[in-house]
């Protein structure tokens, strides 16, 4: 299963400790150490662990991001509010069992707890 996270904030110390260190396109890094370097850089600074290995994506513009998300953003709210035991979010950053910690710009999953087609088969109770 996976648990979201946030960025926590640092003390001026661990700032300045970051421009010795800071967190590059195509590292290959530990969890412990990305997440250590992540919190270390500035608020504005995206980044993400996919499989050991960091991921820094350019700027993104309105329209060929910013509108195409918002309407993305959108339809999963409204399948949300319509589908009982599903949860979702907005650029999340997810801890999974791998050396991985994605930040996707939109998500849906399934409530802890929750049948889902995938497990049940064709069982859609809820527990």
């Amino acid at each position: 299963m996976t648990s979201a996270t946030t960025k926590p904030q640092l003390g001026a110390q661990q700032r300045r400790e970051s421009a010795e260190l800071p967190l590059q396109n195509g590292d290959h890094l530990s969890r412990d150490e990305f997440e250590r370097r992540y919190a270390l850089m500035p608020p504005h600074i995206k980044a993400e662990l996919l499989e050991g290995v960091v991921y820094m994506p350019p700027p993104v513009f309105e329209e060929h991001h910013g509108t195409p998300h918002f309407d993305v953003v959108g339809w999963l709210s409204m399948y949300r509010g319509a589908t009982p035991g599903v949860i979702g979010g907005d650029n999340t950053s997810f801890r999974f069992y791998t050396n991985s910690d994605p930040q996707p710009d939109a998500h849906l999953r399934i409530s802890e707890g929750k049948t889902n087609m995938l497990r049940e088969g064709l069982n859609l109770s809820w527990r």
